[in-house]
């Protein structure tokens, strides 16, 4: 999602997955993105940053980027089907990867997004990425790999009028 319409709200609503804001502070305008493990893996914050140089002439410098709350690497478990799909699109990032037991794997998918918005021109400054983990924290966020069928949460984001 982008546009640059002042007070067209973009909306996101997420479990464990990762949300994704953008700010171009210089061209005014915004972008959200929601990045499962498929979506991370589809490179959807990527997407978005080209979305964003394409429609708005947006210098990926220039990006500020939130990555908000969401499962940690050391809650979010998968097998080995999953586990090769991240080494093939991650082959020099083996810390997103680390085994936790006879064919399971935790993922990081915090820093996969995070390496996906410096190689599409992210700088590193301009990423914040928060440290909460809706799976780890029981009393302040929903997680579907914790407790199964559960509420979600809301992110959003607007520009102001000038």
């Amino acid at each position: 999602l982008i546009t640059n319409v002042p007070q067209l709200t973009l909306a996101l609503h997420f479990a464990d997955c990762v949300g994704i804001f953008f700010v171009d502070p210089v061209n005014r305008s915004i972008g959200a993105a929601h990045a499962g493990w498929r979506g991370t893996l589809q490179g959807v914050a990527a997407r978005t940053v080209e979305a964003m140089v394409s429609q708005f002439d947006t210098d990926p410098a220039n990006l500020l980027v939130a990555i908000g709350p969401s499962i940690c690497r050391h809650c979010f478990e998968v097998g080995e089907d999953v586990a090769s799909q991240f080494s093939c699109a991650f082959p020099f990032d083996s810390a997103l990867l680390s085994q936790s037991g006879l064919a399971k794997w935790r993922v990081d998918l915090k820093m996969a997004n995070r390496v996906i918005l410096l190689q599409a021109g992210v700088k590193d400054l301009n990423i914040a990425v928060a440290d909460e983990c809706t799976c780890c924290n029981v009393d302040e966020f929903f997680s579907y790999r914790r407790d199964g069928a559960t509420g979600r949460m809301g992110g959003w984001i607007s520009l102001k009028p000038l």
